[in-house]
């Protein structure tokens, strides 16, 4: 799982996180895939709070709002992200 914040007026990604990240890879390998994802959830949001973001639009890119997508946008929100 994994999850970006992107200038699209740049076409560059200011911040990104994901389970395969060495700050969260040991702990996410031993949970569920929702739990997985609401721990990037939660660090994108605080590596995007670190850098001044605070409003951010969610493109789920196909994907339906629920399961995963729907544990990370509710941990980020949690985090301190506006959607």
């Amino acid at each position: 799982m994994y999850a970006q914040i992107i200038d699209d007026s740049r076409g560059q990604t200011i911040v990104s996180a994901s389970t395969l990240d060495p700050q969260l890879k040991e702990e996410a390998k031993n949970r569920k895939k929702r739990e997985a994802a609401q721990l990037v959830g939660s660090l994108v949001a605080q590596r995007a709070r670190e850098k001044g973001i605070a409003r951010v639009t969610l493109d789920r890119a196909g994907y339906k709002y629920f399961g995963r997508v729907q544990a990370l946008a509710e941990a980020a929100r949690k985090a301190g992200l506006e959607f």
